[in-house]
């Protein structure tokens, strides 16, 4: 589940998209935020160790984004699978 706030993730999408957001759309958006971040997290973490360093830097979260298009494509495939497997059930 959602660590971050719902009302947060709402509003930032109306805000952006200026119109009605479903909860689903809110509650995927909120999970794709949060395994973003998890991800630059993790790979940013990867490359400070091996700088030899144990402060994660801006320039790690920058070189770590690289993959972000890849991963967040198999987030969302991951997802749309789950919802496939539900709707068959």
């Amino acid at each position: 589940m959602a660590e971050i706030p719902k009302a947060v993730v709402e509003r930032l999408l109306k805000d952006s998209a200026g119109i009605r957001i479903s909860g689903e759309a809110t509650r995927l958006t909120a999970e794709l935020a949060e395994d973003v971040i998890r991800y630059l997290g993790g790979e940013g973490a990867v490359l400070a160790k091996h700088a030899k360093r144990s402060t994660l830097m801006p320039e790690d979260l920058m070189v770590a984004s690289r993959g972000l298009p890849r991963h967040i494509e198999e987030f969302l495939e991951s997802r749309k699978t789950k919802q496939q497997d539900a709707q068959r059930t």
